[in-house]
């Protein structure tokens, strides 16, 4: 009987020692290349998952330069799960008696040059759990539209990966974000030769340039302020549309009253440019408008309050020459 007992433990001995060469032979690594090492392989899992309603936040354009974190889990898990809870089936998985974590990497593919899209962190130590489950892991978006991003709607890619781990095979998989920059109405508005000097009847043209900095077609409403009807103010066009990036000129003009010039006189005109979204939108996507300023100047031949001197003056002068013609 005892010699019995020790025939069966001789063999189960024997046949663990067996097992374990030809798992050792066997046993598929990430650098084998042999056909008998890819005979047998097992399929392993990854998911990307959002809590409900994390992504809500990108149903709406993002401010540019805006900073916007999204919080999700990365999980993973390998196929045949029972077979890691005994160390046979550990070494005919991994070639191993400990099953160390699989590394996962995140990245974002596809993102344009035009904003800050990555995750956080980026590679991910992920346990192989025994009972079939997915393993989780937190990582962070982080989306960021920068100033030249287009006010459209755009994508990017997560993709999560992980290498092949002995018979388990690698996989890979990605989940497309849909977002849109926000609207960035950004003008620039300058005036040639803001400043001039006119006499009195005198028509001055000011060649005002418009330049759409934001990034997306602006009309841009030019309105003139502190200018007198006397004065014939006139816009050559009081709304500009303008694509991204392009420039126009416009012409402000105005006529100088026929008083205006006796005095050393200077007045002031503000344009007020206010740009917003084009096609306009209700309720209206308006930028904070931009103020530039002329300034008309005249050197009268007067000081101020001398006309009536002069003219006290124009009238004696005539009665002294009158009263003179008359005792001749």
């Amino acid at each position: 009987m005892i010699k019995n007992l020790k025939a069966v433990k001789s063999a189960i001995i024997m046949g663990l020692m067996l097992f374990s060469a030809f798992a050792a032979l066997y046993a598929v690594t990430p650098d084998s290349n042999s056909a008998s090492a890819k005979l047998i392989t097992y399929p392993s899992f990854l998911e990307i998952g959002f809590e409900d309603g994390a992504l809500d936040i990108l149903n709406e354009p993002i401010g540019v330069e805006d900073v916007v974190t999204i919080p999700f889990k990365v999980g993973y898990k390998i196929g045949p799960a029972e077979m890691i809870k005994t160390l046979p089936g550990k070494l005919w998985l991994f070639n191993a008696m400990i099953v160390f974590p699989t590394t996962v990497t995140v990245e974002v593919i596809d993102s344009p040059d035009w904003a800050q899209v990555y995750v956080t962190p980026s590679s991910l130590n992920i346990d192989i759990r025994d009972d079939g489950e997915f393993e989780y892991k937190d990582v962070s978006l982080v989306i960021s539209p920068l100033m030249d991003a287009p006010a459209q709607p755009d994508q990017f890619v997560i993709r999560a990966s992980a290498p092949t781990r002995g018979r388990i095979d690698e996989i890979s998989y990605e989940r497309t974000i849909p977002y849109e920059p926000g609207y960035n109405p950004l003008i620039y508005v300058s005036i040639e030769a803001p400043s001039r000097s006119a006499a009195p009847g005198e028509t001055l043209n000011f060649k005002t340039t418009l330049q759409n900095l934001g990034n997306k077609e602006t009309i841009v409403t030019i309105n003139i302020k502190d200018a007198p009807a006397q004065w014939a103010p006139l816009m050559s066009a009081s709304s500009v549309p303008l694509g991204a990036g392009e420039t126009k000129e416009v012409t402000f003009s105005l006529v100088t009253p026929y008083d205006f010039g006796w005095h050393n006189e200077i007045r002031s005109f503000t344009l007020e440019c206010t740009p917003e979204i084009f096609p306009k939108e209700t309720p209206a996507k308006l930028g904070t408008p931009e103020y530039v300023q002329v300034r008309v100047q005249s050197m009268g031949f007067f000081p101020r309050g001398v006309e009536f001197i002069v003219v006290i003056l124009l009238v004696i002068m005539i009665i002294l020459i009158y009263l003179k013609f008359i005792r001749k």
